[in-house]
Parts: structure tokens; C-alpha cells; sequence
């Protein structure tokens, strides 16, 4: 039996008043494989354990931001037992790449940043502490650990001095903002242009795959 096959007949067990006529699977991602029928419902299929564990806390999560934001977000309608899948609505739009975003028009390419912009501080805003919603924490240490890494490898050999100590000042000023233990907020940590998505006919921001939301310092 085929992937799609499979996917499909878990559907039908769990929807058999659905008629699966025109569907499409997505199954590039790295966390789900993705089931999309009739462009209104997507059924996402964990690939993981871990990415199945952490489905209930990002549908916890969206439950919240969708009252919080004016960008359409995933409203899931369904969570299968044992976290097997979940099914959301559809949300339409074009990917917001750079080649897209070339051919709009200046009024239209600042309506799009404005609207991300608002989303991003939507989801910033939420207070998380508040919640009962669990998510992963961003380890900035590790981070300027690896950072610095990989400048020693792949850097000191092709930057000039005076490129190199320009690095070395951030990441100094990087160590200070840290050790200030500023509030973390949840991010998106994802955010691209194969999650943000662009309805010409509403003039409206959709962002998708929450599954990589994470609490980090969002000053960073």
C-alpha cells in the first residue's frame, strides 16, 4: 500500500462521510507528512514521536493566537487519538518569496510587511507564562557557543581583520544582552517564505507550521 493509500484509508475510518475525490500529499516536510483534500481541509501526520507529542501544545497555542491576531492561522478540528494526526482548515494564498513579492507593486509590498509585522507581534505578545502551554527554550549560550565555531572554521581564513573584530564586537554585545535575562517570547522559529502566505483576493497574511514554536529573547 502507498503512503498517500495509507493516509487516505486512516481518513476514511475516521471521516467515512467524506468523499476523497481530488486530495494532494505533501510529504517533503520535515516534521509531518501532509494530506490536503479538497483545498479545504489539511490533515497533518506526524513523522516523529516528538513532533507527535508537541501536536497538542501547538494546537493549544494557535487556540490562542487566532484571537489574538488578524493573519488566518491553522483552527484545528480534529486531534486523532494518541496524536496519530490532526486535521485544520485550508489557507489560501501564494507563498511570499522573494520573485513574488518582485512582481507587486510598492503599496502592496508594504501592506504584506505590515501585516507580518503586526502577526509577529501578536504572537510575541502572548503571555505564556499564563498558559498552560509547554514549548522548548532557545539555549542562547549554546547558541554563541556554535556561533563561534563556526566562525573559527569557515571564517578566520576568508574576512579581513577588521571584518573579523567587527564579528567578534557582536557577539560580545550579544553576550551582554543574554546575561540581562531579558523575558522570553514564543517565535515562530520558522518563519518563511513556504509558511507565510499572501490571499490577493482579501489582501490578508496566512502563516502556517507552528510546529517549531520555541521561547527565545525576541530582541535578539
Amino acid at each position: 500500500m502507498s503512503k498517500i493509500d495509507k493516509y487516505l484509508k486512516i481518513i476514511k475510518n475516521n471521516f467515512p462521510e467524506l468523499i476523497l475525490n481530488k486530495y494532494k500529499l505533501l510529504d517533503y516536510t520535515w516534521d509531518f507528512d501532509v494530506v490536503i483534500l479538497d483545498n479545504t481541509k489539511v490533515f497533518r501526520f506526524p513523522k516523529r514521536d516528538n513532533v507527535k507529542k508537541n501536536l497538542k501544545q501547538e494546537i493549544a497555542l494557535l487556540n490562542v493566537l487566532k484571537e489574538k491576531t488578524t493573519a488566518n492561522v491553522p483552527n484545528y478540528s480534529f486531534l486523532a487519538n494518541d496524536n496519530l494526526f490532526a486535521v485544520c482548515n485550508f489557507i489560501e494564498g501564494k507563498k511570499i518569496t522573494s520573485h513574488y513579492l518582485g512582481q507587486l507593486s510598492k503599496t502592496k509590498r508594504l501592506e504584506i510587511s505590515k501585516q507580518v509585522a503586526l502577526f509577529i507581534n501578536s504572537l510575541h505578545g502572548i503571555n505564556y507564562i499564563s498558559l498552560d502551554i509547554k514549548l522548548p527554550k532557545i539555549k542562547s549560550e549554546e547558541e554563541i557557543l556554535d556561533l563561534q565555531l563556526n566562525i573559527k572554521n569557515f571564517l578566520v581564513d576568508k574576512l579581513k581583520e577588521e571584518e573579523l573584530i567587527i564579528i567578534q564586537n557582536f557577539i560580545l554585545e550579544y553576550q551582554d544582552i543574554v546575561k540581562d535575562s531579558y523575558t522570553q517570547r514564543i517565535i515562530h522559529s520558522d518563519l518563511h517564505s513556504e509558511h507565510l502566505l499572501w490571499n490577493e483576493d482579501e489582501s490578508s497574511l496566512g502563516v502556517i507550521d507552528f510546529s517549531d514554536c520555541r521561547l527565545s529573547l525576541i530582541h535578539i
